[in-house]
């Protein structure tokens, strides 16, 4: 996470989300959400799975527990630390073709050790060697580093390389880095899911396996993932271990802690709606999901200011992110970062300087609850429903695809918008003709689309519903 990284564009949203029927204000709202009962079976098991458990984490700065005179500086006691901005990405320890330089990762991993945790390996940042497209990437980060490898066997040898050595003693590999952003990863989502293909194969049991990260706060994060889950066959959703996500919300969201916790806990259930809908049958998606990165007020997306947290309000606001965090399902929470003194980047700092974060942190075991006001009720969920079934048909002459729709809860007459999308592109288009609800509850409806893998969902025309998503393959 680098200033670098924040400063992307995200269109502005007037509306609010909407969740289970009610209005959750939220002036970065991706857009409107509507959970209906469909959707809450799915959010149930995926919520349950992080109310038993608490597992902190945290990010430390390069410099903790390092030179200059820092070496004893250590960060606040976690199970696990996430190793980034620490020169051990897959451009410093393979610098070369078969080249492999372990020094400094070595090192890392000790020191993690020695604080009594596991290290979390982000994979990732393309050597310029190895690049498809040697320019492709930030400067701050290199040349060639946010570019899919040229050949996908160098990104095995080193994924093979890396688990040989360590194996075990890395207790999670994250596949890659906001992968939904081009200053980390300019290639296509299809091209990720091969690079999480072969580096699950290749991880195989010996650690936690985990999704490349996508940051909540842009709607680019929960496309990605989603698009991300329709490209990966079964026997690699069945590998991977979890997801990963980074919820920092906008930089601006308060101004009171309440409010920000919200938009957090918006932005996450946004994301989760758009992985469960991403497959017809999502029970192979429900995973842990690990939350890699969070902080609150550091500025973006766009111009959107931060805020400078105090130390009080810092410390209520990771215990909120950590109660609600408990309340969504993510296992995991890796707070970023300690630091040895203050980073002008974070809104919250935590570092020797910060009594009352350092406070809440160490008391995290006890006061961490299941719920906060603002996350919904899943049974307060309406009971609409828009269940579609397709097929190929033949239309008017021509290669196209047929829908059939049942519905609970909608009006006879309700009109429902067809959303299309095909292979290359990188969103849905809503269609014109919408057809209506009859008086048992269904519509059917077909068009033209050629002999091409066509992907369609139905919504209602306020947008509060929507259907699964068919997958109607190639004729």
């Amino acid at each position: 996470m680098t200033v670098h990284r924040l400063r992307r564009t995200l269109a502005a949203f007037a509306s609010p989300v909407v969740v289970a029927g009610l209005v959750l204000a939220s002036p970065a709202a991706q857009a409107e959400t509507t959970i209906n009962k469909s959707q809450a079976q799915w959010l149930e098991p995926m919520w349950a799975q992080g109310q038993g458990a608490f597992t902190p984490a945290l990010s430390a700065g390069p410099e903790v527990g390092w030179n200059a005179g820092l070496e004893g500086v250590s960060p606040l006691g976690a199970n696990y630390y996430r190793l980034w901005d620490m020169k051990v990405a897959w451009r410093d320890v393979n610098p070369a073709p078969g080249v492999f330089d372990w020094s400094i990762l070595d090192r890392r991993i000790a020191q993690v050790e020695s604080w009594g945790g596991k290290p979390i390996m982000v994979l990732g940042l393309t050597p310029q060697w190895a690049a498809a497209d040697p320019s492709a990437g930030d400067p701050r980060w290199g040349p060639g580093t946010a570019s899919p490898p040229a050949d996908i066997e160098t990104w095995r040898a080193y994924v093979r390389a890396l688990v040989s050595r360590y194996g075990g003693r890395i207790g999670a590999y994250e596949i890659w880095n906001e992968a939904n952003l081009k200053t980390f990863w300019t290639g296509s989502v299809a091209q990720m899911a091969d690079m999480v293909r072969v580096a699950a194969d290749e991880i195989g049991g010996t650690s936690v396996s985990l999704a490349p990260s996508v940051t909540t706060r842009l709607a680019s994060g929960a496309r990605f993932t989603a698009e991300l889950a329709q490209n990966l066959d079964d026997a690699t959703l069945k590998q991977l271990d979890g997801w990963s996500i980074h919820t920092y919300p906008a930089g601006d969201a308060g101004p009171s802690v309440s409010e920000a916790c919200e938009q957090r806990v918006d932005d996450i259930i946004a994301w989760q709606l758009a992985l469960i809908g991403s497959l017809p049958s999502p029970g192979s998606l429900i995973k842990p999901i690990w939350d890699t990165e969070i902080n609150f007020g550091l500025r973006g997306p766009g111009i959107r200011p931060g805020i400078n947290w105090s130390d009080g309000d810092g410390a209520a606001l990771l215990t909120c992110a950590y109660q609600d965090s408990r309340a969504l399902g993510i296992s995991v929470t890796a707070w970023y970062e300690y630091t040895a003194a203050n980073y002008s980047l974070l809104g919250v700092q935590m570092n020797p300087g910060t009594p009352q974060v350092n406070a809440a942190w160490a008391a995290l075991p006890s006061t961490v609850g299941t719920t906060n006001s603002w996350i919904p009720n899943l049974a307060d969920a309406p009971s609409v429903e828009i269940t579609l079934m397709g097929e190929r048909a033949t239309v008017k002459g021509k290669p196209g695809i047929q829908i059939d729709g049942i519905t609970k809860g909608l009006e006879e007459g309700t009109k429902v918008v067809p959303f299309i999308k095909f292979p290359g592109q990188t969103s849905y288009s809503a269609q014109a003709a919408r057809p209506r609800v009859d008086a048992d509850g269904e519509f059917f409806w077909q068009r033209k689309t050629g002999k091409k893998k066509v992907y369609v969902y139905f919504a209602t025309e306020d947008g509060s519903y929507k259907s699964n998503r068919v997958i109607i393959p190639a004729k």
